[in-house]
């Protein structure tokens, strides 16, 4: 078990948590017209969420990158990953195969390739299950 954990280390080196930085666009809504001569002008404020981690997989084997991404979604449920596989490759193809079919499906609430701003083809958005959230009958993530 002592191997598992030094390699899980040694490859937790290249897990980057996101920059806290607030995201927020304003944007001005068009005039609103009425029968009133009271136009008004209001600002609306959309508020983006920051994903809660960043995992890149760059450079990783496939048996690598799939115990690091495995460890990484047991160890934060409910949190939104943004998963770095790479626009081409082994990771590319084969992670929505362990998304569905492998032993990530019970983590996973929902995933999806990532906006172009974060990586489009070469990423995923991953929704994990929140903890409370049974994954094969009585059990639960922990």
């Amino acid at each position: 078990m002592s191997d598992d954990n030094d390699i899980f280390e040694r490859l937790m080196e290249h897990v980057q948590p996101l920059k806290n930085a607030e995201r927020v666009s304003t944007k001005t809504a068009p005039k609103i017209s009425s029968d009133h001569k009271n136009e008004k002008q209001f600002t609306l404020k959309i508020e983006k969420r920051p994903y809660d981690r960043s995992l890149d997989l760059h450079g990783m084997h496939e048996d690598e990158a799939f115990y690091v991404v495995e460890r990484v979604f047991k160890e934060n449920p409910g949190k939104q990953i943004l998963v770095i596989t790479g626009k081409s490759g082994v990771l590319r193809q084969n992670f929505p195969r362990w998304c569905e079919l492998g032993k990530l499906k019970p983590f996973i609430q929902f995933y999806n390739v990532a906006p172009d701003e974060h990586g489009g083809d070469g990423a995923f958005i991953v929704t994990l299950k929140k903890a409370s959230q049974p994954i094969f009958g009585d059990q639960y993530i922990r």
